[in-house]
């Protein structure tokens, strides 16, 4: 991958009263500059900006993860900790360990009590979604993407941040990229996904290889089992997660993809006090959701092969006969 491309992973984050820095801590060559009163940003040469703090008064941070709008105004989200899980074709493959939630306003006396009340509950949301276990980023390997889709693109594509051209579907911190999606930002701009990654050196028949295992979830209708079940008129169904085994040796590389997800009816499985709940299916139009389902699916990994882990009898009965004549 070309160097200009590598998003910068150590940086000094500065802080004044008015502005954000974020400065590279090797070579540094340019400046991502954060008004904190307009919430414009702009990236700039290096030589051309003089941060008004002293060169010490920074915060070390290993990752730019955007910003999010609370009730308070603009908060800016950075990586803090990380831990190297291993390497993927060559690039460093990091576990998100730490992150730092830091608001824009200095003040908020404009708000009222209950305001206060409700952006602090906000405030600590988010701030427990970060700590989810199982976030994982690169600052050169695309992990939105399968190695076999990053292999059937143009190169053109490769050209693109690493943000701008990540799978939607799996990029997790979007929303709070969205406005440094534009190439200035791109080497500032450090996509996360949700899920696991494990990569492990082996040895098969006296043949060293690289076996990494790289699971990816969905934001689309994520949630808790139970409380999140079935399809949306979209298509998209609840918990899905597209899993991928790759094989490296030298310069060989092997690539096998799966993909799971909920049952793709709408249905739903509310908690009670029973051990495991009742099944409903609901009665809308499950063929028409689905087959925006299974369509999306053929379009993006081809020809599928369909496994039914659901039990044919007792409480799940009715689901798997639904989902049979749904095929």
């Amino acid at each position: 991958m070309a160097e200009q491309l590598l998003i910068h992973d150590d940086m000094k984050l500065y802080t004044t009263a008015d502005k954000f820095y974020f400065e590279p801590t090797i070579n540094p060559t340019e400046v991502l500059v954060i008004d904190r009163i307009t919430g414009e940003a702009v990236v700039k040469d290096f030589k051309l900006v003089k941060i008004p703090i002293p060169a010490n008064a920074y915060k070390p941070v290993c990752g730019f993860l955007g910003s999010i709008k609370l009730i308070s105004g603009l908060y800016l989200v950075v990586a803090k900790y990380r831990i190297m899980v291993g390497k993927i074709n060559g690039q460093d493959i990091y576990q998100l360990a730490g992150t730092d939630v830091i608001p824009y306003t200095r003040s908020t006396n404009h708000l009222t009590n209950k305001q206060i009340e409700d952006n602090n509950t906000y405030e600590k949301l988010l701030r427990a979604a970060l700590e989810t276990p199982g976030i994982y980023f690169s600052y050169g390997y695309d992990l939105t993407h399968s190695m076999q889709r990053l292999h059937s693109v143009p190169p053109d594509f490769h050209k693109m941040s690493l943000a701008s051209r990540a799978d939607a579907r799996f990029l997790w911190n979007g929303h709070l990229l969205k406005e440094y999606s534009h190439q200035q930002f791109s080497r500032f701009a450090l996509p996360i996904i949700e899920g696991f990654v494990a990569i492990n050196r082996v040895t098969v028949n006296g043949h060293q290889l690289s076996w990494s295992l790289v699971s990816r979830r969905s934001v689309d209708r994520a949630g808790t089992r139970l409380f999140m079940r079935g399809i949306d008129a979209q298509g998209n169904v609840a918990n899905f997660v597209e899993t991928e085994q790759i094989v490296e040796r030298g310069g060989e590389k092997s690539s096998f993809v799966q993909t799971r997800g909920s049952i793709p009816l709408y249905w739903s499985q509310y908690p009670n006090l029973k051990y495991k709940p009742a099944v409903a299916l609901s009665p809308e139009d499950h063929v028409a959701a689905y087959t925006r389902h299974l369509r999306d699916q053929l379009q993006r990994y081809g020809n599928q092969v369909l496994l039914n882990l659901i039990d044919q009898h007792g409480k799940e009965e009715d689901l798997e006969r639904g989902y049979r004549a749904a095929v």
